[in-house]
């Protein structure tokens, strides 16, 4: 079967009709039309049900689609494949970071990749994981880093993992949490959170220790720039929620006061490298990658970690 056609039938599995799916082939709805009737002839049955409105797909249209996406992967994986082969290296770098994978190491990573491979165009995507996943999987980035525990057991995704990063609770100095004698998990409720979203797993376990629901836990800013977070936390009292070695320099400054909320359980990231299984990978990408799982191993060995803490607590 002609794989161009193939990919006529996804898109309009993706979009959810003819008219969108034409708007994202570039195509007219009518060539896409005849597209899909030329399939039909060689497949020998109807793939669209054209007795509903939007078009869907009928019981042999639903199992060519499962085949078409198979190969449609392969045939995008030996395109990458042969251009790897001619041109031992891909022309760009597209890769995701997380936001706090970016505080940590993301402008010495970029800086290491300009200076190694200035010929190389490098694309960066910062946002949170459920994103990057579905720009993973639309093939608009080749890997990403970020907090993996929501996606861990996804059936196409490959995952190096990362040390894991402490995490810890941080307040502006002369934040008024700071005279309590002692501070417990219930107090953070009264001024909210300052994070990132966080994946469910955390968002359970810091909810539980302050007594709250999961779907109640008191986040005041949600943000997936971690300078952005830091700055709303020194302007009002809101408590940041942030990896401690992205961290050190605005203790050390005496900016934040790190809290030691007694009843918390210990919370930390566990960031890993994500790809798509079997999709090839090119030496640049390689590079990268271990470049990465370097960075991160140097950070979690380091010594620095924040050592201004709450004097009552």
């Amino acid at each position: 079967m002609d794989l161009k056609k193939l990919r006529h039938l996804v898109a309009i599995a993706d979009e959810g009709g003819f008219v969108k799916a034409a708007r994202r082939l570039h195509m007219s709805q009518p060539a896409l039309s005849r597209s899909i009737q030329a399939l039909e002839a060689e497949a020998g049955v109807p793939l669209i049900d054209r007795g509903t409105r939007s078009g869907g797909l009928t019981p042999a249209g639903a199992f060519v689609l499962d085949r078409a996406r198979k190969l449609l992967f392969a045939s995008g994986c030996l395109d990458r494949d042969l251009a790897l082969y001619r041109e031992r290296q891909l022309g760009q770098l597209a890769f995701g970071v997380g936001p706090f994978p970016a505080a940590m190491f993301l402008p010495n990573l970029v800086q290491d990749l300009r200076r190694e491979h200035a010929e190389v165009r490098i694309k960066l995507e910062i946002s949170h994981g459920s994103n990057l996943l579905q720009y993973l999987r639309n093939e608009k980035i080749d890997f990403f880093v970020s907090d993996t525990r929501d996606f861990a057991t996804e059936d196409d995704i490959a995952i190096v993992p990362l040390p894991r990063q402490p995490m810890g609770f941080f307040v502006r100095s002369g934040h008024p949490i700071t005279a309590l004698r002692t501070v417990k998990a219930e107090a953070l409720v009264d001024f909210g959170l300052a994070t990132v979203e966080p994946p469910r797993s955390a968002r359970d376990t810091v909810s539980s220790a302050m007594g709250v629901e999961s779907s109640s836990l008191p986040v005041v800013l949600e943000c997936n720039d971690l300078s952005t977070l830091k700055q709303a936390a020194l302007a009002s009292n809101a408590i940041l929620c942030a990896a401690r070695v992205a961290m050190v320099d605005t203790v050390a400054d005496g900016r934040f006061i790190a809290l030691n909320v007694k009843d918390m359980p210990p919370l930390h990231s566990e960031m890993g490298v994500a790809s798509i299984k079997g999709r090839s990978a090119s030496p640049l990408v390689e590079s990268a990658i271990r470049r990465i799982v370097s960075m991160a191993t140097s950070v979690s060995t380091s010594p620095s970690e924040p050592t201004s803490r709450c004097k009552n607590c």
